[in-house]
């Protein structure tokens, strides 16, 4: 039995079809265990930390949800590296890490929320959760930056 390919014929037995179904598996295995950046790391530990469970009325997108939040904290990660090639002291930088969880930072932050192709000021107060949620991933963010983590 042979498989043609452009006129010319391929013979291929029982074990090559074995070895190439084994390769095509593990290659499609290791694609899918791309490295992620630190921003990526922390947009996804964000989404899924802040999420507020069941709500009937609403489907969350998480997948799109982080690819948006991806700038938002790699402008931190780079904020930090920034801080690190300026000569930024450790203690200095966790004392900043530190300011991106207080309470008068992250009521700086202006949310938006996107349905239906339209960006909304979004001014409801954050739960605890959510709060935390955020001031764990910037920070986490930033001393990555600093610290020359990817």
């Amino acid at each position: 039995m042979g498989m043609f390919f452009n006129g010319m014929e391929i013979s291929m037995n029982k074990s090559t079809g074995v070895f190439v179904c084994a390769l095509l598996t593990s290659s499609l295995m290791s694609s899918a265990c791309t490295p992620q950046t630190s921003a990526e790391r922390h947009a996804r530990q964000y989404v899924y930390a802040a999420d507020d469970g069941f709500d009937p009325n609403v489907r969350v997108i998480k997948a799109d949800s982080i690819k948006m939040a991806v700038p938002f904290f790699k402008t931190f990660h780079d904020l930090g590296a920034k801080d690190r090639s300026l000569g930024m002291s450790v203690e200095d930088a966790n004392k900043r890490a530190d300011n991106f969880r207080s309470e008068s930072f992250l009521n700086s932050i202006q949310s938006e929320t996107i349905f239906a192709g339209t960006r909304y000021v979004d001014n409801k107060s954050w739960s605890a959760k959510q709060r935390k949620a955020m001031s764990d991933a910037i920070s986490e963010a930033y001393i990555d930056g600093y610290e020359g983590r990817m």
